[in-house]
C-alpha cells in the first residue's frame, strides 16, 4: 500500500469518532463504497470498510486498542492504496508488519475528545489522501 495514516492518541480521545467523521466526509464528497461498514469487536462504533475516492481505494479500521488486530488489518488491506486506522499510544512503536506492507506511515496526533480537535485531525488526514 502507498500509505498508512494512523489517528494516534490515548484512550478516550475520540480516535474512533474522528475516523467515522472522515468516512462520512468522504462519502458526502463523492466516495463510493467498495466494502460497506462492518462493525467489529470493541466499541459499538468500531468498523472496517473500503471506499473508492479520487481513484484510490481507502481502507478503514477504527479500532486501535488492540495491536494484533491492527497488524492483521495492515496485511488484509495491503493491496489498497491507503489504510486509515486508529492506534492507541500504548503501542509506541510501529511494527515490522507495517514496514513490510506500506511505503509510508504517518501519525496524526489525536489529543482531545472535542469537535475542534476532531476537525483539525480530519482536515490533516483528508489533506494526506
Amino acid at each position: 500500500m502507498d500509505k498508512i495514516i494512523t489517528v494516534y492518541g490515548d484512550e478516550n480521545t475520540g480516535k474512533t469518532t474522528v475516523i467515522n467523521e472522515i468516512y462520512d466526509f468522504l462519502i458526502k464528497n463523492g466516495a463510493t463504497v467498495v466494502h460497506k461498514k462492518k462493525q467489529i469487536d470493541g466499541d459499538q462504533n468500531d468498523f472496517t470498510a473500503v471506499l473508492s475516492y479520487k481513484g484510490k481505494n481507502i481502507a478503514f479500521l477504527s479500532m486501535g486498542d488492540y495491536r494484533t488486530a491492527v497488524d492483521k488489518h495492515v496485511v488484509k488491506f495491503k493491496k489498497h492504496d491507503i489504510f486509515i486506522t486508529a492506534l492507541n499510544k500504548k503501542f509506541a512503536t510501529i511494527g515490522t508488519v507495517w514496514l513490510k506492507n506500506s511505503n509510508a506511515i504517518y501519525k496524526v496526533d489525536k489529543t482531545m475528545a472535542n469537535s475542534i480537535d476532531n476537525q483539525k485531525v480530519m482536515n490533516t488526514v483528508i489533506s494526506m489522501i
